[in-house]
């Protein structure tokens, strides 16, 4: 898993969840979902202490809440249909299992492997390419 660095197109925040419109270094743009754990906001209000339109955060791509997923022959992909939202829909390539729970994949996402975590317990083989639905979210460093 590797650090990446993202601007900040757009953000709103709902309570403590931000879900941010970001774009890399490339100018690929990708919808995020964090936590900011020390600013409370309702849907309309804007922050005032961080994270804020056009600043750049850093942090490591994962997809979570993995509830669909099936073997693929696809070539590796990802789209996000739905607009101002982290779901995902990917096309990867099962790199390393972590637990019954977890992987480590490639995508087309990143350079690097990214870290799936799925809702119930998979039994992907290494090498072998998986369709999922799940959120794009940033851990934010």
């Amino acid at each position: 898993m590797i650090l990446s660095r993202f601007r900040i197109e757009s953000i709103s925040g709902d309570g403590y969840e931000r879900f941010a419109i970001v774009q890399d270094d490339e100018g690929k743009e990708l919808c995020v979902h964090f936590l900011q754990t020390d600013e409370y906001l309702d849907y309309v209000t804007v922050s005032t202490k961080k994270y804020k339109t056009g600043d750049i955060i850093e942090g490591t791509l994962l997809i979570e809440l993995v509830c669909r997923t099936r073997n693929s022959e696809m070539p590796c992909m990802h789209i996000q249909r739905i607009k101002e939202s982290s779901h995902i829909e990917a096309v990867v390539i099962i790199k390393q299992i972590i637990d019954d729970y977890s992987v480590y994949a490639y995508s087309d996402i990143t350079e690097e492997s990214i870290k799936i975590a799925f809702e119930q317990k998979v039994t992907f083989q290494v090498n072998e390419r998986a369709y999922l639905e799940g959120s794009l979210e940033l851990e934010l460093m």
